[in-house]
């Protein structure tokens, strides 16, 4: 894998989101198959109009998260809302994205498939991770299960992992850097809220309480 070979999965040509020979959004072999492209794009799409509407609806309804609606600007404060904020962002652009390769079939890498790539990278591990520690350190018996627990903790992660098995978007190993700078910036943020006597929607002073249990 990370041989001396120049193409190999550790070659610098691959620390970017530059390598026209590995960007694809179809197999090979499927790139000319009308029905499979067709059933790509719907795929997309459902996807992205049900994370996004339920990112519209989780903003506009009622929840119990919050102690009263001035504390509904701390929904910002929180790693899930992070992930799945990006998350929406990226599926958006995904279909578009999709939507273009459609069309045009183009196997040129522009500029807005290197978006599409980055972002990629950038919330699938955070998709899967921020879901698994959820479920491990965060829930317990008292915690309110609610639909958007469900949709953040869940059924995007469950999306994530068949996503990666469906599509042709290629993972690269020298791009470990792309969640982890995400994971970082969180962090950075969470120590100075919390240095900064910051509280999270319940009026607690914390933004998290692990789960002893």
């Amino acid at each position: 894998m990370c041989g001396g070979n120049k193409d190999t999965e550790c070659s610098s040509k691959n620390f970017l989101f530059s390598n026209a020979a590995s960007w694809r959004l179809y197999s090979p072999e499927n790139v000319n198959s009308k029905s499979v492209r067709v059933f790509y794009l719907v795929w997309r799409w459902f996807w992205t109009i049900l994370f996004t509407t339920f990112l519209v609806l989780s903003g506009a309804l009622p929840q119990t998260w919050y102690t009263d609606q001035s504390q509904r600007i701390k929904y910002f404060i929180y790693l899930t809302n992070w992930g799945y904020l990006t998350f929406c962002i990226a599926q958006i652009w995904n279909a578009a994205t999709s939507t273009a390769g459609y069309f045009t079939q183009d196997m040129e890498v522009r500029w807005y498939m290197k978006i599409n790539w980055f972002l990629y990278s950038l919330t699938s591990s955070p998709a899967v991770l921020i879901s698994l520690l959820f479920w491990a350190l965060i829930y317990s018996s008292s915690y309110p299960l609610e639909p958007d627990t469900f949709f953040t903790h869940g059924i995007n992660c469950l999306f994530t992992l068949l996503d990666i098995w469906l599509t042709a978007m290629p993972i690269k190993i020298l791009h470990f850097y792309v969640p982890a700078s995400f994971a970082v910036v969180y962090v950075v943020f969470s120590v100075i809220y919390d240095y900064s006597n910051g509280t999270n929607a319940l009026l607690r002073p914390y933004i998290y309480s692990v789960n002893s249990n």
